[in-house]
């Protein structure tokens, strides 16, 4: 298995965005870089869910983590069921999110 680059996105302010979908062919072993393009701080928050799961469902890589202007924060590892999506937020639209990894088949 050779680590490759999975997805890359630059969401809207405040929006929920699937960044990695559930899959019935792969789990997901990865991190999560977040580039603040912005010179204001930034909040980022990454959870895995599954659709429609209730707030004490998601799993949570950080919430509302503040990144400061022109710098970057990356998640430790993060393993993704195949049941489960991965979600991207920021509160503006300055920050740009870059996933790598491995993925296992199931």
């Amino acid at each position: 298995m050779a680590v490759e680059h999975i997805n890359n996105l630059t969401p809207a302010s405040g929006v929920n965005t699937s960044f990695i979908s559930a899959s019935t062919d792969f789990d997901y072993f990865v991190s999560v870089v977040c580039a603040n393009k912005g010179m204001g701080d930034a909040k980022v928050t990454i959870y895995a869910a599954s659709a429609g799961a209730a707030e004490s469902a998601k799993m949570y890589f950080c919430k509302e983590q503040v990144i400061s202007g022109n710098t970057t924060f990356e998640t430790k590892k993060l393993t993704v069921p195949n049941s489960k999506a991965l979600y991207i937020m920021s509160d503006n639209g300055n920050v740009a999110f870059s996933c790598v990894g491995l993925k296992t088949a199931v």
